[in-house]
């Protein structure tokens, strides 16, 4: 007979998961630099030292710490106008991810309800979203996005609703491919006997089992549209002034770029290090809930 206590016992999905996390180094990276970009975007109005929208005319274009004639008061110098830089960076990490946030959650709402009725009842509806799929992806997003926010008037609503009714598609395909796996397995199959509906079958049965691959497409597209958004901002298109964008600063900066070229490299690597830090955690959950990650 066999004691129950020297038998080993399943690790619990969530520790296992939890453990591959801690184990996998680019996750871990990512993941650490990501959670400190939001907790200094939630604390930006706390930790700033000065007020990113103050100007001070007298104290224009102050270098940052690193040169002889800084000003201690502003480690990473002024803008133009005397904007405090190290404030507007920080508040610059606000507008970023509050655009990559709800860019994801409407691009992700519309493309996997498009995603799970193709793969879900095939067929015609299945024929239709394939049309539709194929047509966005013939558009040129940026383009088109520009021509949208040209004519409709550049703000920061219309940025997140633009590139959210225009950042679908991978959310479509992906749910569309795993539904179609899905919706033949036993369970299923089995709440289908049962007299359920179509609606049940699809939110209780198969949007639960699509949470992972859904969460490893919404870093790669928050990525998308916070790189976008900087793209629409630098030419004049994305958000205005006086808002913190980081694309608005390196904008602004561009006259300035051969004489104070710390003014384009602060947002630029400021950019960089978040669009790395979400790359890294998306590539990290693709790993750790993988079918094929190891324990």
């Amino acid at each position: 007979m066999i004691d129950e206590q020297d038998t080993p016992r399943a690790a619990a999905p969530g520790r296992v998961v939890l453990r591959r996390m801690l184990r996998h180094g680019s996750f871990t990276i990512g993941a650490t630099l990501l959670g400190v970009i939001i907790l200094i975007a939630i604390f930006a109005p706390l930790i700033a030292p000065h007020d990113p929208y103050a100007t001070d005319l007298t104290n224009r274009l102050l270098p940052p710490f690193w040169h002889d004639d800084s000003d201690p008061a502003h480690l990473l110098g002024t803008d133009r106008v005397g904007r405090d830089y190290l404030s507007r960076v920080m508040y610059g990490a606000q507008v970023s991810l509050v655009i990559g946030f709800l860019t994801v959650i409407i691009s992700c709402v519309i493309g996997s309800l498009i995603g799970v009725a193709a793969g879900y009842f095939g067929g015609p509806v299945d024929a239709l979203v394939t049309y539709i799929l194929t047509t966005r992806l013939s558009l040129p997003l940026f383009l088109v996005a520009l021509a949208i926010v040209a004519l409709s008037g550049s703000s920061l609503t219309t940025v997140i609703l633009v590139l959210g009714f225009f950042l679908w598609d991978q959310f479509a395909v992906v749910t569309r491919s795993v539904t179609q796996q899905l919706r033949s397995q036993d369970y299923v199959k089995a709440a289908r006997a049962m007299g359920a509906s179509h609606r049940r079958i699809i939110f209780r049965e198969l949007l639960p089992n699509l949470r992972e691959p859904l969460l490893v497409v919404a870093t790669v597209e928050m990525a998308n549209a916070i790189i976008l958004e900087a793209s629409l901002s630098f030419l004049g298109f994305g958000v205005q002034a006086p808002l913190p964008s980081w694309g608005l600063m390196l904008s602004d900066a561009r006259e300035f770029m051969f004489f104070d070229p710390w003014l384009m490299a602060i947002p630029g690597c400021a950019l960089f290090v978040l669009l790395l830090a979400i790359n890294f955690t998306g590539d990290g959950l693709r790993d750790v809930t993988g079918r094929g990650a190891s324990l």
